[in-house]
């Protein structure tokens, strides 16, 4: 899995584009469809597989949920706290 942190290393541009990972919760279906579009070949998108997706990305929107409650909704709002 690849994640773009935004580490806090320098500030964040104001015309950053907001992150969606809190706009919809997960769902089985959101992931299988999201699963069936990212692999070409299909036959690797197993139940197992999409649970475990499922299971990250209900714990990774959890997390973002937290996160951007806490440190805002805006870039400036963000880079508030690298000061």
């Amino acid at each position: 899995m690849i994640i773009n942190s935004l580490n806090g290393t320098s500030p964040v541009p104001a015309d950053y584009p907001l992150p969606r990972d809190t706009d919809r919760y997960p769902t089985l279906d959101s992931k299988r469809q999201y699963l069936r579009d990212f692999y070409f070949n299909k036959e690797i998108v197993t139940e197992s597989r999409l649970h475990r997706t499922l299971e990250m990305s209900t714990t990774n929107f959890e997390f973002a949920k937290a996160r951007r409650a806490v440190l805002g909704q805006t870039p400036a709002e963000w880079n508030r706290n690298l000061l």
